[in-house]
């Protein structure tokens, strides 16, 4: 946030500090919040925020917040959903935001009570609202999907596409992969069809194949210890003139070190669409959890702005971006 004093821009200007347990106060749920997400909706020149409260089935919570206009000093509407919305002892972890022309999509992993790394995990689900509902300050209209599976396995971790030059809609595309495989060149596109009180929506599953192959990434060396990288999930993801980007975690053959894999999606309407990559490295750092964001500045552009930390034993951790060209 930039602010004027005197006539004089002043950057980086701290305007309010505001913890999440106090932003959700009015909900009165007390336990740890965490793994906050934040969009801005460019349709509707408002503001989303969405967090976790509580890790057992019993506490759980999504906490969702909508701006009530543009600006994000001013008041929110603040709603709570259900982190075991299915009743069967369950937590939600891990949420996966994007909005898009009419509502708002969120991704959850969730998984039993006392679970460590991926031992207890469930399922993956996904969370359909109506944002107008949000932002008028309404009862939250919503629809939710379970049991989202590829030949009887659950596909783990939904990461939603967000648009790129512009929100597109009434549907909504995601990217999975096989996040704890060794090495695989499997992915699975999914898409919600249409809008939450359309009869005729559904989620269709295309199982995808790439050309190049990701793995496992190892961990992340430092000057003292280590940096978890935990797997290969999809991590970010833009859609652009009928093209999807996307970004996760790999290990770079050549080297041995933690890389970013960039992944393309030319042909969506293709009934398994053919995915190709390339692997972001270096011989000495070691990087991970990218995210991308669309910058191309005119019709057909595919530039993208990439994201991620990086360490090694002789360097500091720190934060990289690369540029994708045309």
């Amino acid at each position: 946030e930039i602010k004027r004093v005197n006539d004089t821009l002043v950057k980086d200007t701290l305007l309010r500090k505001k913890s999440l347990g106090a932003f959700c106060a009015s909900l009165h749920i007390l336990d740890s919040k965490f793994d906050p997400r934040v969009v801005y909706d460019p349709l509707s020149d408002r503001f989303i925020i969405s967090y976790l409260n509580g890790s057992t089935y019993d506490k759980s919570k999504l906490v969702i917040c909508f701006s009530q206009s543009n600006d994000p000093l001013g008041a929110w509407n603040v709603y709570a959903l259900s982190g075991n919305p299915l009743n069967n002892n369950t937590w939600a972890d891990y949420p996966c935001l994007a909005v898009g022309t009419d509502e708002v999509f969120i991704g959850v992993n969730t998984y039993l009570n006392g679970s460590q790394n991926e031992s207890g995990y469930v399922e993956s689900t996904i969370w359909q609202i109506k944002k107008a509902d949000g932002y008028n300050g309404s009862n939250l209209t919503t629809k939710y999907y379970n049991n989202i599976q590829s030949n009887g396995t659950n596909i783990f971790t939904l990461s939603p596409v967000k648009g790129g030059s512009a929100l597109y809609g009434p549907n909504m595309y995601f990217v999975s992969d096989r996040p704890t495989a060794m090495n695989s060149s499997t992915y699975f596109l999914l898409e919600i069809t249409g809008t939450l009180d359309n009869s005729n929506t559904s989620l269709n599953i295309k199982t995808c194949t790439s050309s190049l192959e990701y793995h496992i990434p190892p961990k992340a060396k430092q000057q003292a210890g280590y940096l978890q990288t935990n797997d290969c999930r999809v991590l970010d993801a833009f859609l652009e003139n009928g093209h999807i980007q996307f970004v996760h975690n790999t290990l770079d053959p050549s080297s041995g070190n933690a890389a970013v894999y960039h992944g393309f999606i030319p042909d969506l309407s293709s009934g398994a669409p053919p995915i190709s990559g390339y692997i972001i490295a270096d011989p000495i750092l070691d990087l991970g959890f990218p995210r991308i964001s669309y910058t191309g500045l005119r019709n057909g552009d595919t530039e993208a702005m990439i994201s991620f930390n990086h360490t090694a034993t002789t360097v500091f951790s720190g934060f990289s971006t690369v540029y994708y060209s045309n």
